[in-house]
């Protein structure tokens, strides 16, 4: 009986001290599937909340570790794949995050969040009407969304369009939803706290 019991405990250790490595060490190859899946989805769903996490501290780097383990072991994965803009965005990876932008709207041209991630990159590129085609593209599919309406005034004032600048605002400000501050975190915008009201004019009113 005591060799049949050191013999479980060392099972059990050597199988904890695996699935630590494996959550801890995020650049590593994906491991061969050896039909657990359970514990396989358990690693997946470990790994996506420490993604989140990692974007919601804006600790970048270390999320994109963990995004390309992530894409490793799902590569069909759209989700992480979105995710996966977002980081390389952060990170000042604009012609990769761009790619993956275009082969997502390749495969499902209908996601806003893709939308306008791609509005937002080809902006930042120095591509604004390009950028802003996509991200009212990215409107028409959610007219409610108040981060993609703020990212389209922003794309206008780059253009030097301060009319539409001022109607996107206003309509950003106007879908503002009470329970959120921030974007979810693979849509690309700028949280709600530093928002900023586009300048008036010198054709404007005096109040």
């Amino acid at each position: 009986m005591d060799k049949t019991f050191y013999c479980l405990l060392g099972a059990l250790t050597a199988t904890a001290a695996a699935t630590v490595a494996v959550i801890s060490t995020y650049d590593a190859p994906a491991p061969q599937q050896d039909g657990d899946s359970s514990a396989r989805v358990r690693m997946i769903w470990q790994l996506r909340t420490r993604a989140n996490s990692l974007i919601e501290s804006q600790n970048y780097p270390v999320a994109l570790l963990v995004l390309n383990r992530l894409s490793r072991l799902e590569p069909g994965n759209a989700s992480f794949q979105r995710l996966l803009v977002r980081v390389l965005y952060e990170t000042g990876r604009n012609d990769d995050a761009i790619l993956i932008c275009r082969k997502l709207l390749a495969g499902n041209p209908d996601n806003a969040t893709s939308r306008n991630n791609l509005g937002v990159l080809l902006t930042a590129s120095g591509s604004f009407e390009a950028g802003i085609k996509e991200l009212q593209k990215a409107h028409s599919l959610a007219p409610d969304n108040e981060f993609i309406d703020y990212n389209l005034s922003r794309a206008y004032q780059a253009l030097g369009n301060l009319p539409e600048d001022r109607i996107c605002f206003a309509r950003a400000s106007r879908n503002r939803k009470q329970m959120l501050t921030v974007a979810p975190p693979d849509l690309i915008a700028v949280p709600r706290a530093e928002w900023r009201a586009p300048e008036k004019s010198q054709e404007d009113p005096a109040p």
